[in-house]
């Protein structure tokens, strides 16, 4: 994410349309978000089948 930040942060020095930048980095947080709840679903799973054993 950090890498993310970045980047994008040299896209608004360099494009004068932050607005789209702001899109995009609305997207990536939103993405990286699902991706959290994915791994934290799984972690739970994992978590839960260890704990029936």
């Amino acid at each position: 994410m950090d890498d993310l930040n970045k980047r994008l942060g040299q896209l608004e020095t360099q494009h004068p349309e932050s607005w789209k930048v702001e899109e995009l980095r609305s997207t990536a947080l939103s993405l990286s978000r699902e991706i959290d709840d994915i791994r934290c679903a799984e972690a739970t799973a994992a978590l839960s089948e260890l704990l029936r054993k």
